[in-house]
């Protein structure tokens, strides 16, 4: 076993991209609805299959109810997408239903039926109010859609009659997750799943002054560095500075083993940053650690957190072992394993999958390495 380097650093994140967001400045956007008020009406989320999995459970959030009557079901079907839009069911597809009416994380399963899938083809997830709705209720379809960083996968809405409409783009992820018949969530590029995405504010004075993610990986890597969506305002200063951090035995007495502490005036206002430590770290398979942001000093610092109705729904993302950590000043840190933070390490290298170092990264095009 050896570790071998890669043709270049790849960031461990859910982006696939190596700079995730572009340009986006110092806020994340609204977040966008679509409001079911008539029979007929439809949300799809057009995709490209990833793996063979059908999905079987679509998980959505309800964002407001002005209506809450009792007739009518949201119904869940999987279609066939002919120029740009949902064609009607993929064959021995079925369809699921669920009578909704409160705010809130729903799931609706049922639509796998004995359904193929063929990956790299186009398909559509497709909500849509049956026959008899007396409801007036809003779905949640992405937040951050203002900067509009992801345009596909894409989210169309229909209102009964009408046409199909962009919704728009997104840069934090859609609010849709998949499971497959046994309902584990699977890994499918776009449908995030989780509910609300926020820049969390905090100081050296807040408690916790400490975020990040704790993670492991299924063989060795070695890590350089840390990317990490943040802000310390318009005008960044020496009240702004951070430490990023790589520690082991996070939840017991933290071992710091590589730091590097970034002015605040090195960082121009904007959310995405890379930083580097001075020297790299051999992270072992199997082994959890954790990457930090302290904020140093009395000005605000934002980190990006993402939260899921559970922490079965993070199956679809970096794996239920990626998750959010925080602690305060000093001592051990305390996991959240229902969120996650935008703080993701940078591998240089991987194990060569040779001799007895128990196999090589499981690669997901869309994920990266993650146990």
């Amino acid at each position: 076993m050896a570790l071998v380097a890669l043709p270049h650093p790849v960031i461990i994140s859910p982006f696939g991209g190596a700079v995730p967001f572009g340009n986006m400045g110092t806020a994340l956007g609204s977040a966008s609805t679509f409001t079911f008020n008539g029979a007929g009406d439809k949300v799809a989320i057009i995709f490209q299959a990833q793996s063979t999995t059908v999905p079987d459970l679509i998980s959505f959030y309800v964002n407001t109810v002005t209506t809450a009557g009792s007739a009518g079901a949201i119904e869940a079907t999987l279609e066939n997408v002919t120029t740009g839009d949902p064609s009607g069911a993929v064959t021995n597809s079925a369809t699921g239903s669920g009578t909704i009416s409160t705010t809130g994380a729903k799931t609706i399963s049922g639509m796998a039926g004995t359904a193929t899938l063929t990956a790299g083809t186009i398909y559509a997830v497709v909500l849509t109010a049956g026959a008899g709705w007396d409801r007036n209720l809003a779905i949640r379809l992405s937040v951050g859609s203002t900067s509009g960083y992801q345009s596909f996968p894409t989210i169309k809405t229909k209102d009964g009659a009408g046409a199909w409409t962009f919704a728009g783009g997104n840069n934090v992820g859609m609010c849709f997750g998949l499971a497959n018949s046994s309902g584990t969530y699977i890994q499918q590029y776009g449908f995030w799943g989780a509910y609300d995405a926020a820049l969390q504010a905090y100081s050296s004075s807040t408690n916790p002054d400490e975020r990040g993610n704790r993670f492991s990986f299924n063989a060795p890597v070695r890590i350089i560095g840390a990317h990490v969506l943040f802000t310390g305002g318009s005008t960044p200063g020496a009240n702004d500075d951070i430490e990023v951090k790589l520690l082991s035995s996070h939840t017991g007495t933290p071992v710091e083993e590589r730091t590097v502490v970034i002015e605040g005036e090195m960082t121009d206002g904007e959310l995405v940053h890379t930083f580097l430590f001075a020297s790299s770290f051999d992270a072992s398979a199997s082994t959890v650690y954790a990457m930090t942001v302290e904020a140093l000093g009395t000005d605000t610092q934002s980190l990006i957190r993402w939260d899921w109705p559970a922490n079965a729904d993070l199956a679809g993302i970096l794996g239920t072992s990626f998750y959010a950590t925080t602690r305060n000043d000093s001592g051990s840190c305390t996991d959240d394993d229902n969120s996650m933070y935008s703080v993701f390490p940078i591998i240089s290298h991987i194990d060569d999958a040779t001799g007895g170092g128990g196999g090589g990264l499981a690669a997901n095009p869309a994920r990266g390495f993650i146990a």
